[in-house]
C-alpha cells in the first residue's frame, strides 16, 4: 500500500496500529483522511477482518462520510462488516442483541429530551415534589453520564439539612424515572451508553464476546467524550488496548452536555504506553487565519502543546466590523455577502455563525429582505410541527403500546372527554401495579372506575391500537403503512374538526412528511422511528443546497466554508455572561471562538455591536476580549456607521 499521499505524521499514525495511540489533530489537518487510510491499512496490509474493527463518531453524517470514503479506498473489499457509527447507535446495536437480559422487549421506544421531560413531569406529580422539570432532567442526565445510580445519589450526605433533603428527593425522582422507563419499555439517550456498561458489568461473557470481536477501536472527536463513553470504550479495548483516539483539546466545546476534557488531557496517564502523534499542518486555511487562531488559543492555560502551521498563502486580513446595532450588523453581513458573491463565491461557500440561537432572527430577516437565500440549521423543523408530532406518536404506539409518553399525547390531543386528571389516575394505577398504561386499558374493570363514557372511549382506543399493531406487521413499504395508520385513526377528520382554520397548512406539512419518509421505505416502522430519534436536528436539514448557512458555533463543528462570519463578538455573548468569570468555562468560550475562526478557508469576518437590546432596554455593549487577542497585523478594523462597506 502506497502512503505517499500522507505527510510523515499521518503515515506514522496509519502504521502505528498496536497499543493505545492519541492522534492530536489540529483543525484542517486531515484527521478524517488519516483515519480512513488507517482503516484501509488495517484491512489491506494487516489483514484485519472488517468485522473486528469498531469506528466511533459523534454524528451520523460523520459516520456516513467515513463509510463512503472507506468504501472508495477499498473498492475490491467488502467492508460492510465494519462496525461504524455514533456512540449511541453502536450502544443500541449492542443492546438489541441482549434485550432480554436487560429486561426489555424487542418493540422498545427511545425517548428524546422532550419525551424525558414529559416523563419527569409525570414522576414529579406522582411523588408530589415541586422541582423544575428542566433542572431534574439535567441532574438525572448528569448522573447517568457519570454512571451514578439513584441509590448512590441518595447515599451522598451533606452537612446542610436542606441540601441533604434536596438530594434525597432528587434520588427518589431519578429512581421513579428509571422504573417508568422500564415499564414503558423505553430507553432514553443516556441509556444507550449506560445500559451496555451495565450489561458488561453483569454479564462478563457478553463483555468478553465484544472484546474478542473489536480487536481495533478508532474514535473520532475524542475530546467530546463523556465519562460513560470513555468507560465503555476502555472496557471494550481490553486486554490489548488497541485504542486509536483522534481529537483536539482546543476544540472541546460540549462540557454542558457532559464532554470531559480530562479524557483527552489525561489519556497518557490512563495509558502510560500510549504514543502521542501530532498533526499540526493545516491544509484548510490561509496563513493569516491560522496565525490569528493560534494567537487566540494560546491564551488558554489548559491545553496540550502543539503549533498549527500551514504552507497555504497568506490571504487577506481578518475583517472586524463595529456595528451600531444588531440590525446594522445584519446589514453588514448581507452587503458583504453580496460583494463576495459578485467576486465569484457561491452562497453555499459562506456560513454565518453565532453563540446563541436568538441571534439568527435579525440576520435571517435582513438576508431574506435582500433576497439572499439562507437556511437556519437547527431552526424550526417540519418534525417540530404539532401534526407531525401527533403522527409520530401514533407510529410509536403502533410499535410499542407501552410507550406512555406517546399514549398520553394521543389521548390528550383527541380531547374525547378524557382529561389530564383521568390520564393521571390511569398512570397511578399502572405505577402501583408496575405495568404500563396500555396494560390498564385492557382491564375494563379498572376503566369503569373513570365512568362509563370514559371507559368506552379508552376501550375503543385499546382496540384501535391493536389494529395499528396489525398494520405494522403487513409486508408493505413504510409509506403505505403510515398512510394506513393515518386512515385508521381518522387523523384528517380530527384536523377538520379541531383545527379547521389551519387545516390546509397542516395537510401540506403531512404531505411533506410522507414525501420525506419515502427514502426510508425499506425500513420497518421501528427502524424508521429509531433513525428519526437518533438523528440530530442539524442532520435532518438538507445542507446540500446553494444557500447561506446560519448556525451556532457548536453546530458548525466539523464544517468548513470558504468565508465565515462570526456575529456578536461582545462580552456577555462570547464569552457568555454565565461563563466569563469561571476560568474553565472562559477557556471553553475561547475554544468556541477558535473553532469559529478555523472553519474558514479564505475569509474571516467578525462583527460586534455597540448597542443591543437586553430585556427591552437598549444597553451599551463591550467588545469581546477575544478580539484583542488577535494581533493587529492580522486584522482590518472597519465600521458600518456610514455608507457601504468596502472589504
Amino acid at each position: 500500500m502506497q502512503l505517499y499521499q500522507l505527510n510523515n505524521q499521518q503515515q506514522k499514525a496509519v502504521q502505528t496500529t498496536e497499543g493505545p495511540v492519541l492522534l492530536l489533530a489540529g483543525p484542517g489537518s486531515g484527521k478524517s483522511f488519516t483515519l480512513t487510510h488507517r482503516t484501509k491499512y488495517l484491512i489491506k496490509e494487516k489483514h484485519v477482518p472488517p468485522g473486528n474493527i469498531l469506528i466511533l463518531t459523534f454524528t451520523n453524517k460523520a459516520a456516513e462520510d467515513m463509510k463512503s470514503k472507506i468504501n472508495k479506498l477499498l473498492i475490491n473489499y467488502d467492508v460492510s462488516d465494519v462496525w461504524m457509527g455514533t456512540f449511541h447507535s453502536i450502544g443500541l446495536k449492542i443492546l438489541m442483541k441482549h434485550l432480554k437480559k436487560m429486561g426489555y422487549k424487542s418493540n422498545f421506544s427511545i425517548y428524546d429530551n422532550s419525551d424525558s421531560k414529559r416523563l419527569i413531569k409525570i414522576v414529579l406529580d406522582e411523588i408530589k415534589v415541586n422541582f423544575e422539570v428542566k433542572m431534574v432532567l439535567q441532574s438525572i442526565q448528569r448522573a447517568k453520564r457519570k454512571l451514578v445510580t439513584p441509590y448512590q445519589l441518595a447515599q451522598k450526605s451533606y452537612s446542610n439539612a436542606n441540601v441533604h433533603e434536596y438530594y434525597q428527593k432528587m434520588a427518589l425522582a431519578y429512581d421513579k424515572y428509571e422504573n417508568r422507563l422500564q415499564t414503558d419499555n423505553a430507553f432514553d439517550f443516556n441509556d444507550l451508553i449506560k445500559k451496555p456498561i451495565e450489561l458488561f458489568q453483569n454479564y462478563p461473557k457478553a463483555l468478553k464476546l465484544y472484546q474478542n470481536k473489536f480487536q481495533y477501536i478508532q474514535i473520532d472527536e475524542f475530546q467530546d467524550t463523556n465519562q460513560a463513553q470513555y468507560q465503555l470504550v476502555s472496557m471494550l479495548a481490553k486486554p490489548e488496548n488497541n485504542l486509536f483516539v483522534v481529537g483536539d483539546d482546543s476544540q472541546t466545546l460540549f462540557s454542558w452536555r457532559g464532554a470531559d476534557i480530562r479524557n483527552i488531557m489525561g489519556f497518557k496517564e490512563d495509558y502510560p504506553k500510549a504514543e502521542i502523534i501530532r498533526l499540526e499542518q493545516n491544509y484548510r486555511s490561509s496563513k493569516t487565519i491560522v496565525r490569528a487562531a493560534n494567537a487566540v488559543i494560546k491564551n488558554n492555560e489548559k491545553r496540550m502543546e502543539k503549533t498549527i502551521w500551514t504552507d497555504n498563502e497568506w490571504g487577506l486580513p481578518v475583517v472586524v466590523n463595529a456595528a451600531d446595532s444588531p440590525k446594522d450588523e445584519a446589514n453588514f453581513i448581507a452587503e458583504t455577502i453580496s460583494s463576495l458573491v459578485e467576486d465569484g463565491y457561491e452562497y453555499q461557500d459562506i456560513a454565518v455563525l453565532y453563540r446563541n440561537n436568538y441571534q439568527s432572527e435579525v440576520i435571517e430577516k435582513i438576508l431574506l429582505e435582500k433576497a439572499i437565500p439562507c437556511q437556519v440549521i437547527g431552526g424550526n423543523d417540519l418534525m417540530d410541527r404539532k401534526e407531525i408530532k401527533d403522527i409520530i406518536s401514533y407510529l410509536r404506539i403502533a410499535v410499542n403500546p407501552d410507550d406512555q409518553v406517546a399514549l398520553r399525547r394521543i389521548i390528550k390531543s383527541q380531547k374525547n372527554g378524557v382529561g389530564r386528571k383521568s390520564i393521571d389516575k390511569l398512570g397511578a394505577i399502572a405505577a402501583r401495579k408496575g405495568v404500563g398504561i396500555y396494560n390498564i386499558l385492557q382491564q375494563k374493570d379498572e376503566l369503569k372506575k373513570l365512568g362509563e363514557k370514559k371507559c368506552n372511549y379508552l376501550f375503543e382506543l385499546k382496540e384501535m391500537i391493536e389494529k395499528l399493531q396489525a398494520i405494522t406487521k403487513k409486508n408493505i413499504p413504510l409509506k403505505e403503512k403510515v398512510c394506513l395508520i393515518l386512515q385508521e385513526v381518522k387523523y384528517k377528520n380530527y384536523l377538520k374538526k379541531k383545527h379547521s382554520d389551519t387545516y390546509n397548512k397542516r395537510i401540506k406539512n403531512i404531505m411533506k412528511f410522507l414525501q420525506l419518509i419515502e427514502k426510508y421505505n425499506d425500513l420497518s416502522l421501528q427502524e424508521f422511528l429509531i433513525e428519526h430519534v437518533l438523528t440530530s436536528d442539524g442532520e435532518k436539514s438538507n445542507n446540500n443546497n446553494n444557500k447561506i448557512k446560519l448556525m451556532t458555533i457548536h453546530a458548525s463543528k466539523g464544517g468548513e466554508w470558504s468565508c465565515v462570519f462570526t456575529a456578536g463578538l461582545e462580552e456577555d455573548i462570547l464569552p457568555h455572561k454565565r461563563n466569563k468569570n469561571n476560568q474553565n468555562k472562559l477557556e471553553e468560550e475561547r475554544r468556541l471562538f477558535y473553532v469559529a475562526i478555523t472553519r474558514a478557508e479564505k475569509r474571516v469576518f467578525i462583527s460586534h455591536c455597540r448597542r443591543r437590546k437586553v430585556f427591552s432596554k437598549t444597553v451599551a455593549m463591550e467588545v469581546s476580549r477575544f478580539i484583542a487577542e488577535i494581533p493587529d497585523e492580522y486584522i482590518k478594523h472597519i465600521s458600518n456607521r456610514k455608507g457601504r462597506i468596502i472589504i
